[in-house]
């Protein structure tokens, strides 16, 4: 697999747990531009219910192969566990997991030439490997598994205000009824004594 040169800008150019990388032209690959690099997961199925993995989306800029203009192209590269049979790719081992990448190419990019899609997945595959390697993705994966706990934690608090309400009227019901009906009988009991 033959790439360009690429070399990371500053974190200051990005958003969080995102990179953006400048591409140098090779002797061996002729492509240069800028690419940009946001962290994001996708979904396997796993004995039947879904598990995030890594994915990373790419958002290119000035893309120049071989003096032809690309322009803007985007895609994605997703990490695919071993097991899963999709056995093409760049082979990489990712938090303890061996796996493949896979690009999934933009509309854009399928109607270019298969020699032009092989060079454009070769380096962002090889971009995404470094990438994924980096400890961004452990803190990312981190911080989603923190930010969903934190909203369970707040749904089960608003549910928890919700019964806790909810118990209230129907303790407030239960006593409305009781005094109701010690009412009725006690009506009831001077009604028959007065006959």
């Amino acid at each position: 697999m033959s790439v360009p040169a690429f070399t990371e800008f500053p974190r200051k150019h990005c958003i969080d747990h995102g990179a953006a990388y400048q591409l140098f032209r090779t002797e061996d690959v002729p492509m240069q531009g800028q690419a940009f690099v946001d962290l994001r997961e996708h979904h396997i199925l796993v004995d039947g219910h879904r598990e995030a993995r890594p994915a990373v989306r790419f958002r290119c800029f000035g893309l120049t192969l071989d003096r032809e203009w690309l322009g803007t192209v985007e895609c994605a590269v997703a990490f695919y566990p071993e097991w899963i049979g999709m056995r093409f790719g760049h082979q990489i081992e990712l938090l303890g997991e061996s796996g493949y990448l896979i690009t999934d190419y933009s509309r854009e990019l399928i109607r270019k030439p298969q020699e032009t899609r092989e060079a454009v997945s070769d380096l962002v595959q090889a971009i995404a490997a470094e990438f994924f390697t980096d400890l961004r993705v452990a803190e990312y994966r981190y911080e989603r598994a923190s930010r969903y706990s934190e909203r369970l934690t707040h749904r089960d608090q608003v549910m928890a205000i919700r019964r806790s309400a909810h118990y209230q009227r129907l303790h407030t019901a239960k006593a409305a009824e009781e005094a109701a009906y010690a009412l009725l009988t006690s009506l009831r009991n001077q009604a028959g004594t007065s006959k």
